[in-house]
């Protein structure tokens, strides 16, 4: 049924989380975990915005999302501390993250990050010679699918040029934040301004993301045809 090593890996880990899911929802009910989450984020508000920033760059390294933090930030802690201290730090915590990951694919930890990529199905990227890697963390960090720690790794391992990499990696992440903790701070303020100022901004990003992709994707179609039309040139001569 499943010739490919990939699919077959790939069909383990989601049979592995379906069981997890309905064990979680199990106990979820049991446990009443939606009570149970607003006291988690009640806990989070009194430890304070260090502890939240600490996890903010800490657990994206074993692959905990990040879009959690992006998304509840502005909530927790701008009417405190203020929106822009607030991204200020969640762009801080994400530019630890995102340069520590390379360090650790690139360099540290380079041959086990080599066998994890292969063995979730990933193929360990190359860029051809003299390459800095812009269109691939572009590509990357721009088009959905791959999680938010696979593509640091990812680029780590592919060994991009680390300036434009860093760059990039926090320019993205860093708009999606804004704009999250603008609308967050709105939400609690009940100021509708700003809440249709955020809505603006992320229609905006939407648009230029959108246009981004597609540019990137002709950019790519190009290439591969115009290489395929070198290799039957060559094939002819």
């Amino acid at each position: 049924m499943f010739n490919d090593p990939r699919k077959k890996r790939l069909a383990v880990i989601l049979v592995c989380l379906v069981v997890l899911g309905g064990v979680a929802g199990f106990v979820g009910w049991r446990l009443d975990l939606l009570s149970q989450a607003g006291r988690c984020l009640d806990w989070v508000r009194n430890e304070g915005a260090g502890v939240f920033f600490v996890a903010m760059a800490l657990l994206p390294f074993v692959g905990f999302p990040l879009s959690p933090f992006v998304l509840s930030a502005g909530a927790l802690f701008a009417p405190s501390l203020g929106a822009g201290v607030v991204i200020l730090c969640g762009v801080a915590a994400v530019t630890f993250n995102i340069a520590v990951s390379y360090w650790f694919a690139a360099f540290a930890l380079r041959p086990w990050m080599e066998r994890l990529i292969l063995w979730m199905g990933y193929r360990v990227p190359t860029l051809p010679g003299g390459g800095k890697g812009v269109e691939l963390t572009l590509l990357l960090r721009l088009v959905p699918g791959v999680p938010f720690f696979m593509q640091n790794y990812l680029l780590g391992l592919a060994r991009v040029h680390f300036g434009f990499y860093l760059a990039i990696s926090v320019l993205v992440p860093a708009v999606h934040l804004t704009i999250a903790v603008v609308a967050g701070d709105a939400l609690m303020q009940g100021n509708n301004t700003k809440l249709m100022v955020a809505g603006a901004l992320f229609a905006v990003v939407g648009f230029g993301l959108h246009f981004l992709r597609k540019r990137l994707a002709a950019k790519k179609a190009l290439t591969r045809s115009l290489a395929g039309a070198g290799n039957v040139g060559e094939k002819e001569i």
